[in-house]
C-alpha cells in the first residue's frame, strides 16, 4: 500500500509540474497576443489620424474639397461658428441644482406639467 500512495504522489507532482508549465505558456501567449493588440491599436490610431489622412492626400496631389467643415466638441459652442454652419449652437449643461427649483414634484415624482398632461386623458 505504501508503494501505491508514493506512485500515486509521484504522478500527482508530475502533474502539477506539467500543469505549471502548461500555465507558464499560455501566461506567456497572452501577454505576447496583448502586445501585438497594442501595437495594432498604435498602427490604426496612426493610420486613420486626419492629419496623416490629408498629408498622404496631399502627397499624391489630391485637394482638400472645400465645403467640407469639421466640428469639434470645443468649437461647437461656439454660436459665430454653429452660425456659420447652419446649425445651432450646443448650449452649456445646466448645473444639476439649477434644474431642481425649477419643477414642482409631487410625492409620485411627476412634474406639475406631468400632472397635467395626465389630467387631461
Amino acid at each position: 500500500m505504501g508503494i501505491t500512495i508514493g506512485v500515486a504522489c509521484i504522478a500527482i507532482t508530475n502533474a502539477t509540474v506539467q500543469l505549471m508549465m502548461n500555465t507558464e505558456s499560455v501566461s506567456k501567449s497572452i501577454m505576447e497576443e496583448r502586445s501585438a493588440g497594442v501595437k495594432l491599436e498604435v498602427q490604426y490610431s496612426i493610420a486613420t489620424n486626419p492629419a496623416r489622412i490629408q498629408d498622404a492626400a496631399a502627397g499624391l496631389g489630391m485637394q482638400p474639397d472645400p465645403n467640407i467643415k469639421t466640428i469639434s466638441a470645443a468649437n461647437a459652442l461656439n454660436p459665430e461658428l454653429a452660425a456659420s454652419w447652419g446649425v445651432a449652437p450646443l448650449q452649456e449643461p445646466e448645473s444639476p441644482d439649477a434644474g431642481a427649483d425649477a419643477s414642482n414634484s409631487d410625492s409620485s415624482g411627476n412634474t406639475s406639467s406631468d400632472n397635467s398632461a395626465l389630467q387631461n386623458d
